[in-house]
């Protein structure tokens, strides 16, 4: 089902007439192997997120990602950081929602940005390796919030579990 979703949204984007999407060859997100691993952010003394990467066989980087609350999974989404094109690609795929393509706009040995100007929230996440080895995740965008739109983010701080 994910797959197919996928799919459908990765044709949209591109446009049927480009023809048969292939995703190219993934070395060139090698640089971002230090997302390998489990982690964990504390986000209140209660709630944590867990992320899961790994080196995918389909895709460059596959991962989960849980949010946590009192021992309940509250939400959760499959995360794909791929090649498509001349494009690299970071698709969120929320559990019981469709995915949502983000462009990543730069990337390197420690930080890779992602936007998706059309997405309602976020339209930016970024991703950085910090000197201590931890990653410092930041979500950021306009909200609408009673009416009013307001520019807001979030951090997540993660340390590796495993």
């Amino acid at each position: 089902m994910v797959l197919k979703s996928l799919f459908a949204l990765l044709m949209l984007f591109f446009g049927v007439s480009k023809g048969f999407l292939v995703a190219q060859n993934l070395t060139s997100l090698d640089a971002l192997n230090w997302l390998e691993g489990t982690w964990k952010a504390q986000v209140s003394d209660d709630a944590y997120v867990i992320e899961q990467w790994q080196k995918g066989e389909r895709y460059a980087y596959e991962g989960f990602a849980s949010f946590i609350n009192r021992r309940d999974t509250v939400s959760a989404e499959q995360l794909f950081l791929f090649n498509l094109g001349n494009h690299i690609v970071y698709i969120p795929v929320v559990r019981g929602q469709k995915p949502v393509l983000f462009n990543i706009t730069s990337y390197d040995e420690i930080h890779f940005q992602a936007e998706n100007p059309e997405h309602d929230y976020p339209q930016v996440i970024h991703y950085s390796r910090k000197g201590d080895g931890s990653i410092l995740a930041r979500i950021s965008g306009t909200r609408k919030h009673s009416g009013e739109v307001m520019e807001t983010s979030q951090e997540f701080h993660f340390k590796r579990v495993k």
